[in-house]
Order: structure tokens, then sequence, then C-alpha cells
């Protein structure tokens, strides 16, 4: 371990590996940490946690990345069959991606990564899963969007009046995915009766957002952008202080509030 450079986030790395019951069995000289997981070692490289906390020194990026690696084998054990029932989409904004799991951007901040859902928590999806389960990235993407529309169907779509205008919140018991169903093929159908199509969403948490129509469009934008951007600096999830459009194009960021 002489040849290794210790840091802050390797001693944060190595003790919340530890309150996991893993270990660190060996270090590579290039820095490739050997992680000890049962019978089972892991490789696993800091680099890419490293300057991401650089970036924005939130030590729970360094919780996700060991719960990541904890959380590996609970869908490393199970077959395509087993799992597919299991499997979604969340969002992550770029700055706090380690790993290599399959991620899609959506705007120049954030994107979608696949998980596997189990009990309360989430656990990223990466190309060797593909791999292992003989599935395309497309067979992938299909499943995760027929799981967002039955998970979908759980959810409500709670509006409150601000001034005379309706604002949206999405209300669902597992909240880690709630603006990601946003992106479920069927939240126009669920959405557009209330507030119509395109509209408008602001997500500046993983766990919730807000949702208004075009015509409220600067009656909104003018009035909430300091709690969005409070909600942004408070959370352990913080997503985007971006202005979301959806309409038949897709998704476009039109507009951000500056968080610094």
């Amino acid at each position: 371990m002489s040849a290794y450079q210790s840091d802050f986030v390797f001693e944060e790395f190595r003790k919340k590996i530890e309150e996991k019951h893993m270990s660190i069995a060996a270090i590579d000289p290039d820095g490739l940490i050997h992680v000890r997981r049962g019978e089972e070692e892991l490789k696993v490289t800091l680099d890419n946690l490293r300057r991401n906390f650089e970036h924005s020194k939130d030590k729970n990026l360094i919780a996700d990345f060991v719960e990541l690696i904890a959380g590996t084998s609970v869908i490393s054990r199970g077959t395509w069959e087993q799992v597919k029932e299991h499997i979604y989409t969340s969002l992550l904004p770029l700055k706090s991606l380690v790993g290599d799991p399959i991620y899609q951007p959506v705007t120049m901040i954030f994107g979608k990564v696949y998980v596997y859902k189990g009990e309360d928590k989430l656990t990223w999806i990466d190309y060797s899963e593909l791999e292992r389960w003989n599935v395309t990235q497309e067979q992938l993407a299909r499943q995760a969007a027929k799981n967002a529309d039955r998970l979908l169907e759980q959810a409500s779509i709670k509006v409150e009046m601000f001034g005379g205008k309706k604002l949206g919140l999405i209300d669902l018991a597992f909240a880690s995915l709630k603006t990601a169903l946003l992106f479920a093929p069927s939240f126009r159908e669920k959405i557009e009766p209330e507030f119509g199509f395109p509209f408008y969403a602001v997500m500046p948490v993983r766990d919730g957002c807000y949702i208004f129509s075009e015509e409220d469009f600067e009656f909104f934008t003018s009035r909430i952008g300091t709690v969005i951007v409070d909600e942004y600096k408070k959370s352990n999830y913080p997503l985007t202080t971006e202005v979301l459009k959806f309409d038949e194009d897709g998704v476009d960021a039109v507009g951000e509030y500056p968080a610094d």
C-alpha cells in the first residue's frame, strides 16, 4: 500500500465499505483497489469519484458509490427473468456519475441511469450485467419503460393552487423514483387532463418535482426560483435547477436558476 497515495476520498471510502462488512484486500500500484466482499473480490477505481468530489465536495457521492458496490451482488445472483420486473430508470446529475453505469444524457446537467429496485434501495446497472443476462440495451429500455408505466398506476398527481394557478406534484410511496416517472411512456396521458400538453417541470431533487402548464409558465417561473435553489442546495440527492419543457419532440431545458 506504500505506493498508493491516501486522501480523504480513499479514507472515507475505506470507512464506508467496512461499515458494509467489506474490506480492502490489496491496492495495485496504479491505484486499482481490490475490495473483498464475502467470498468475492471486486476491482474498483476511485478516479472518477475523486474528480466528482473535488468538484462538488459532496460526501454522499462516496456513500452512493459504496452502496453501488455493496448492492452489485443483489442483481448479479439473479437471472433476467428474476430481475426484469424490478428494473427502472432513475435520474442522476452528470457530476455524480461514478463507475460505469449505463447512462443516457437528457440535458447537459443530468441524465438517466438504469437501476434495479431491491426493497428500499436502488442499484445501478452496468454493461456487464447486460452481457451476463444476454439482453440488449433496447430490451433493457423497453422493460424499464413497461415497469415505469406500471409504477405510474400506483402514483397520483397532487394539485395545489397558488394565485388561482395549478401546481402539480407527484405522490409515490417510493420517493427515489418520483422524478423518473415524468419519462414514463404513459405520463402524458396521466398529466394532460390537469395540465395540458406541452407542460413544464422543475426537478431540483431526485425525489421531488413541480409541474405546471404552458399557460402558467411566466407565473410560476418568476416565483419558484428561490424555493428550487434552496431545495437543490439542501438535498442529499440534488438533480437540476433547469426548467424543462415536455412536448412532442421530447424534453428540453428552456432555462436554469443559478445555484452558485
